[in-house]
């Protein structure tokens, strides 16, 4: 890692900190000795997986090289505009794409929650809430079609087979295909279409991806 990503690194991972809410102290890692844990002049704060990691960059260097390494392919996974930190509301962990508000752990209870409060909702606020989840699912689909693109790389065809392959990429497809997705879109979409669509943009990004680097 150059210094300027180092940098880029310590510098958004302080930023991502002082946005979350206070950490619980059995989540935080120390690397430092003052009394009370004190932050002395140029440490930094680097949150990765709902834990806080507090210390000098030279402590966080020595101590923190697979977390660093972490929070850089996080911040990767962000790259086209999505990028937003943010914590789960239920467990606190950093999500770097704006379009998810829960974790991947808590995603299925963050799914009943949702339906709870639908249940609960008048008209225009389901209307609303409909919007909210299609937008959130669609997005998470498209983010995990590119990821699992760039790491495959070149040519299409392998990259469509690692999409045949990937959980990730399954479950989505699944959920586009399902009762639930038909009825917020109130049948109004072709789930076939929906996926294809989305694939061939995903082809299209990662090609204009591939030829930038």
């Amino acid at each position: 890692m150059d210094k300027d990503t180092q940098g880029k690194v310590e510098g958004v991972a302080m930023n991502v900190y002082e946005k979350l809410p206070e950490i619980p102290k059995k989540d935080r890692v120390w690397y430092m000795t003052t009394e009370n844990g004190i932050m002395r002049d140029g440490d930094i704060a680097l949150m990765v997986d709902g834990k806080c990691y507090r210390g000098s960059r030279e402590e966080l260097r020595k101590h923190c090289k697979k977390e660093l390494k972490q929070f850089l392919r996080d911040m990767r996974n962000c790259e086209g505009g999505r990028g937003k930190p943010h914590a789960c509301p239920i467990c606190g962990k950093v999500i770097f794409d704006e379009d998810d508000v829960y974790c991947e752990k808590h995603h299925e209870e963050g799914r009943r929650i949702t339906r709870a409060q639908v249940m609960n909702a008048s008209e225009d606020e389901i209307a609303k809430f409909a919007a909210a989840i299609i937008s959130a699912e669609i997005n998470a689909y498209r983010g995990n079609l590119e990821r699992v693109a760039r790491s495959v790389g070149w040519p299409d065809r392998c990259i469509i087979k690692a999409w045949d392959k990937a959980p990730e990429v399954k479950a989505y497809e699944r959920y586009i295909r399902s009762k639930d997705f038909a009825i917020l879109t109130i049948n109004a979409t072709d789930p076939e279409a929906v996926i294809k669509t989305f694939r061939n943009d995903a082809l299209k990004r990662n090609d204009e991806w591939r030829k930038r680097r």
